[in-house]
C-alpha cells in the first residue's frame, strides 16, 4: 500500500498515523511525496520523492508566455520534460 502526498504539509500526519496503527513505513506502507525535496533527507525514514526540473519548467513557462503575448504562437504548446524518482527509505518492495 502506498500513500502519496502532493506536498509536504501532510507528511507529519502520515508518518504518525502509520506509527499509531502499529505499522512500519516501507514494510507495511510506502510513502512518496510529489514535492518535498527540502524535507526528504531530514525525515526518518528518509522520504522517497519525485524530482521535477523546476528551473527548466519556469524558464519554458516564461518563453511560452512571451511568445503568446507577442502573438508568435496561437496553438497550444506542449513540452515533455524528464522527471525522476529519488528512492529513499520510505518505500519498500512489493509484498509477495
Amino acid at each position: 500500500t502506498a500513500l502519496v502526498t502532493p506536498n509536504e504539509a501532510g507528511l507529519p500526519g502520515m508518518y504518525q498515523a502509520v506509527q499509531d496503527a502499529g505499522k512500519t513505513i516501507a514494510k507495511d506502507f510506502s510513502i512518496v511525496s510529489l514535492a518535498s525535496q527540502q524535507r526528504a533527507e531530514r525525515l526518518f525514514p528518509t522520504l522517497t520523492s519525485m524530482d521535477f526540473p523546476t528551473a527548466q519548467m519556469g524558464k519554458l513557462a516564461v518563453e511560452i508566455l512571451v511568445k503568446t503575448l507577442n502573438g508568435k504562437t496561437k496553438k497550444p504548446i506542449q513540452k515533455m520534460l524528464k522527471s525522476g524518482l529519488i528512492v529513499r527509505q520510505s518505500t519498500g518492495p512489493l509484498p509477495l
